[in-house]
């Protein structure tokens, strides 16, 4: 969770269509963690910024860089 910067929202619900949760970059980053617990020799993540303001998209890239630098393998393809 720290790794993924979740810690100020370890107790908050994700929500859903009817139950606002946490925000879209932390709803991602959520996703991210639970395929960690997999722990997967390589990444393919699509488009993970695409629907994020500027900070949220920040943040996804800041932990993947975290994760390439952790020796995880990641590939992406851009959001257009």
């Amino acid at each position: 969770m720290q790794l993924l910067g979740l810690v100020h929202c370890a107790n908050t619900v994700v929500g859903n269509e009817l139950l606002r949760g946490v925000s879209g970059g932390e709803k991602k980053r959520v996703t991210i963690g639970i395929e960690c617990m997999k722990d997967p020799a390589l990444w393919l993540m699509d488009e993970p910024t695409t629907g994020l303001d500027a900070p949220a998209a920040y943040g996804i890239m800041r932990t993947m860089r975290t994760m390439c630098d952790m020796g995880m393998t990641l590939q992406c393809t851009p959001s257009l």
